[in-house]
């Protein structure tokens, strides 16, 4: 690829993220700033992003799902972290969408500029190539024969401040159609430090890249997600930086910053979420647990993005990853940055997991086959504690490596 040609793909981006940017600006009714110096935009629900994809041109927005799972709580558990709430909700019709670091609540990722997650497969097992390392440690389920319809769980949340940009800690539930090939896979939990990623030109021989090591500027923890149609070929991005997922709460918003959070040996607050699929529409929803306790539907990946995860996922795992850069290595936190054996108060967990079964129903994973995996375990440790007699039910810890206990 000669230096002309390469000036000619960076013009034909940059044209991109100007058209989208101005897009984004026309259907934005109102902007206004969190308590935590994040900047808002309100966007008309209608002409959010999202709807730009190719294949949701005649789709029809639900806001709500048709039915819950059955089994979810009326209550949560004291010690609940959660998105924080914004000092104002966004006016009836529209929705809120983060402004990025860049400037545009969808600036840098048009659909033929696609945010890219590193890693060539998904979480487990770990990749590595030229470019850096993916390593996990939690819980999978091996039996691809399996049918999940989606999933609960708590994590535990942490600020990491052994974080050198662009390296990546991410604590999450992940459901995928496969760990090879082109995979469907979405997740959703909580990150430090992302890194903007663009896909400039991406052949079998060559891979050119725009690299912002932060979209927001900070290093706060935040919520975040990410889905594929192709195990990431050419499809998906985070959040809401590209056309595809759904926004309806006027509320809670994907990289909301999570507050309190926990302090090592001390107070933990965890996180509450579910991922299902609505069983009359298909479509995949997120529903957090909001500080007051109330159950927000804070918007759904359409089943129209998918092909192997339209009617079902066959994969689910737990736990925490890290991405290890080429041009910053070293061992970045995972989990609270430390892995102290059977001690919930010093060691990130993931807590009282629940899947969906056909029937809509969630259902405990004692009779799943689960497999406690860590890729680097002299490093990054991770156990199971079950112990169905409690309100605590099946629980998992992990992380590392241990800077401190």
């Amino acid at each position: 690829m000669t230096f002309s040609t390469v000036v000619v793909l960076q013009v034909l981006v940059a044209l991109i993220v100007v058209s989208h940017e101005a897009e984004a600006r026309c259907a934005n009714l109102t902007s206004f700033k969190d308590e935590h110096g994040s900047i808002i935009d309100c966007i008309d629900i209608h002409k959010q992003p999202a709807l730009n994809h190719p294949l949701l041109k005649n789709h029809k927005i639900q806001l709500r799902p048709s039915s819950l799972p059955k089994g979810m709580r009326e209550e949560a558990r004291l010690n609940r972290g959660g998105p924080a709430r914004a000092l104002r909700e966004c006016p009836y019709g529209t929705v809120p969408i983060m402004r990025t670091k860049r400037g545009g609540s969808n600036s840098t990722k048009a659909n033929r500029a696609l945010a890219h997650p590193i890693r060539a497969a998904s979480i487990n097992p770990s990749t590595s190539d030229s470019s850096g390392t993916s390593l996990f440690a939690g819980i999978t389920t091996p039996d691809l024969s399996r049918k999940f319809y989606g999933g609960r769980v708590e994590l535990s949340v942490y600020n990491l401040t052994n974080i050198v940009s662009p390296q990546i800690s991410q604590t999450l539930l992940w459901l995928g159609s496969d760990v090879q090939g082109d995979f469907n896979s979405l997740e959703f939990g909580w990150t430090v430090s992302i890194p903007n990623l663009i896909a400039i030109s991406h052949t079998w021989y060559m891979r050119i890249w725009m690299v912002n090591p932060q979209i927001y500027g900070d290093n706060r923890t935040r919520t975040y997600s990410l889905w594929t149609a192709d195990g990431h070929k050419s499809t998906g991005c985070y959040n809401a930086e590209c056309q595809g997922y759904v926004q309806v709460s006027r509320t809670a918003f994907l990289g909301a910053p999570i507050v309190p959070v926990s302090d090592p040996g001390h107070q933990t607050y965890y996180m509450e979420f579910f991922l299902f699929k609505d069983k009359n529409t298909g479509n995949w929803w997120l529903t957090q647990t909001l500080l007051t306790g109330k159950y927000e539907q804070v918007g759904y990946w359409p089943k129209e993005l998918f092909t192997s995860m339209r009617d079902f996922a066959k994969v689910i795992q737990i736990g925490g990853k890290v991405y290890i850069p080429a041009s910053a290595p070293g061992n970045p936190q995972m989990g609270s940055g430390a892995f102290v054996p059977n001690d919930l108060t010093r060691t990130c967990y993931a807590t009282d997991i629940e899947f969906v079964n056909s029937d809509n129903q969630f259902y405990p994973p004692k009779d799943v086959n689960i497999k406690v995996v860590a890729d680097k375990g002299e490093i990054y440790n991770a156990d199971s504690m079950v112990d169905n007699s409690t309100s605590w039910g099946y629980t998992i810890l992990f992380g590392g490596p241990d800077i401190k206990k």
